[in-house]
C-alpha cells in the first residue's frame, strides 16, 4: 500500500537547504510533507490522533544527527513514542556527517536519490513537470497591471 511520507527534522535543517519533501513531490509524483522540531511538538502532535485513514496513509521519517542538541534528541524519542501511541508508522534515520553543514548536505543528497528511486519504482517520469508548467501558463494569462 502506498503511503504519504512525512519527514521530521530539526528546525535548523531549513527546508530551503534540505528539501526532500519538494523533491519527492516533483520527482516521484508523491505526496511528501515536512515538519520541524520543536514546532511539530507544539502544534502538529495534536493531530496525531486524527482520522484513521490519515494515520494509515502516513509514514513518518525522523531525521537525526549526532550533532543535534540533546533536547532535540529527546524530542525525537518522545515524538516517536507519541507516534507509536497514535498507531502511525515511523522510522528514525541517523544522518552522518562531521559538521552540521555536512549532515544537511548528506540528507539533501540522500533525499534526491530516494526521490529518483521512488520515481523508478512507481514508473513516474522525474523530468515531467506538466503541473508546474500548467500553473505558470495560467498565471501568465493574468498579467500584472
Amino acid at each position: 500500500k502506498q503511503k504519504t511520507a512525512y519527514e521530521i527534522r530539526p528546525r535548523d535543517w531549513s527546508s530551503d537547504v534540505c528539501s526532500s519533501d519538494l523533491q519527492m513531490s516533483e520527482n516521484a509524483k508523491q505526496w511528501a510533507l515536512f515538519a520541524a522540531l520543536p514546532e511539530l511538538d507544539h502544534n502538529l502532535i495534536v493531530g496525531f490522533g486524527g482520522p484513521d485513514g490519515a494515520r494509515e496513509a502516513l509514514h513518518v521519517l525522523m531525521l537525526d544527527n549526532a550533532g543535534v542538541h540533546e533536547r532535540t534528541r529527546l524530542r525525537i524519542q518522545l515524538t516517536g513514542e507519541a507516534l507509536d501511541r497514535a498507531g502511525i508508522a515511523h522510522d528514525e534515520l541517523l544522518i552522518g556527517g562531521d559538521s552540521h553543514l555536512d549532515a544537511i548536505m548528506r540528507a539533501s543528497y540522500l533525499s534526491d536519490w530516494v526521490s529518483l528511486y521512488l520515481a523508478y519504482l512507481t514508473g513516474a517520469d522525474p523530468t515531467e513537470v506538466r503541473a508546474i508548467s500548467t500553473l505558470k501558463d495560467a498565471l501568465a494569462q493574468h498579467a500584472r497591471s
